[in-house]
């Protein structure tokens, strides 16, 4: 260590020598430097996967469509749900084995689905309780609201669907006012119960 101290020395003295010598010094300062606020990142960014939160609950739809109420209930970790206390299965459902005996998708409504809507509609106002739940209003354009369904928008596109989310912790209620879709009693009143996180 001490020879190559020395060789550096005699380099800065010889002037043929010299500039080449503070490139290499500054070249080998740079890299321990580099060196020392890489290794303090890395150290610094511990590898965190946040496991993603899953939810759990039962839920309930009442629909009242021109004064007829439909019945839908079921849990979110079970195949099969009650639609007016007939018992079917989401895949028979879904892979239309069941002859659509049923025309409100259910899984619109789940709570994953229920939130998406939430996020892409306009916030109106919030209320919020002693007991620190609340109440908000949200308005969405009727032709939004049935952009992804198997619905075609023919009148009142452009007239609001008013969505109203009581919160405490989690949604624990919604209800859509589609009155505006037809102009007849329309409305979706939906529950998510013993909700818990998986």
């Amino acid at each position: 260590m001490l020879n190559f101290i020395k060789k550096i020395r005699e380099n800065l003295k010889n002037p043929k020598k010299r500039a080449i010598t503070q490139l290499v010094l500054y070249a080998v300062f740079f890299t321990f430097v580099f060196l020392i606020i890489s290794s303090a990142n890395s150290g610094s960014k511990k590898t965190t996967i946040k496991k993603e939160e899953k939810l759990v609950y039962d839920y309930s739809y009442n629909i009242v469509e021109n004064n007829i109420t439909t019945y839908i209930n079921g849990s979110s970790d079970k195949e099969t749900f009650m639609y007016n206390n007939v018992e079917y299965n989401i895949n028979d459902i879904k892979n239309n084995i069941i002859e659509n005996p049923i025309k409100y998708n259910v899984s619109d409504y789940y709570y994953d689905n229920i939130k998406e809507l939430i996020n892409k509609s306009e916030f109106i106002e919030k209320t919020t309780y002693k007991d620190d739940s609340t109440k908000s209003i949200y308005n969405i354009k009727v032709s939004d609201y049935f952009n992804d369904k198997t619905y075609e928008c023919i009148n009142n596109c452009d007239n609001n669907i008013t969505i109203t989310v009581y919160e405490k912790k989690y949604i624990n209620n919604v209800i859509i006012d589609l009155i505006n879709v037809n102009n007849y009693n329309y409305t979706i009143d939906i529950k998510y119960e013993n909700i818990e996180s998986k």
